[in-house]
C-alpha cells in the first residue's frame, strides 16, 4: 500500500510524539496470593520448558497469573474468563503494566470458541485459588497443540 500527500504537516525539525504506556512493576496489590502466582509462573515455565508460542490461561480471573507469566517468558498469552467484570479489571491492570495487546490479551471467551490446536501451553489461574477447573479434558485437548503442547495444572 502506497500513500502520497502533497505537503507534510510536520516540520522536519519536529520529533514524532511517542505515546508511552504506564509501566508499573506490578498492577496487582501485594497480598497473600502474590507469592503463589509468582512461584506458580516460575514453576510452570521451569517444568514445561515452553519458551515460545501461545499460552492459554483458563479461568484467568483478574489476570495475575497472566501478568506473572508475561514477566518471565516470551509466550503470547491468551487469558479467558467467564466473568465480564473480572475481564474488565484484568484488561485495565494489564494495560497499565504496558503489556495488554502486545503480549497478552484477556477475553470473555469460552474454550469452545477457540481454534483447535493453537496452544503450546495450557494453565489455569483459578485452580491456584479453588483447586478446581471448570473445563472438560476434551475441550482442553482440543485446543492443545499436538506434538509438543503441554498442560500444567
Amino acid at each position: 500500500v502506497y500513500c502520497f500527500t502533497g505537503k507534510s504537516e510536520i516540520e522536519e525539525t519536529e520529533e514524532p510524539k511517542k505515546i508511552q504506556p504506564i509501566l508499573t512493576d506490578s498492577p496487582y496489590p501485594e497480598d497473600k496470593m502474590t507469592s503463589v502466582y509468582e512461584k506458580a509462573a516460575s514453576a510452570i515455565l521451569e517444568v514445561t520448558a515452553i519458551e515460545k508460542g501461545y499460552c492459554l490461561v483458563l479461568d484467568c480471573g483478574e489476570g495475575q497469573l497472566v501478568f506473572e507469566l508475561a514477566q518471565r517468558c516470551n509466550l503470547n498469552i491468551v487469558g479467558i474468563e467467564s466473568d465480564p467484570g473480572k475481564v474488565k479489571k484484568a484488561k485495565k491492570k494489564l494495560d497499565n503494566a504496558g503489556i495488554y495487546g502486545s503480549k497478552v490479551i484477556v477475553e470473555n471467551w469460552s474454550v469452545n470458541s477457540l481454534p483447535e490446536y493453537f496452544a503450546d501451553l495450557i494453565v489455569s489461574g483459578d485452580i491456584l485459588k479453588s483447586g478446581k477447573i471448570d473445563v472438560s479434558p476434551g475441550d482442553i485437548f482440543r485446543v492443545l497443540k499436538p506434538g509438543g503442547g503441554k498442560i500444567c495444572l
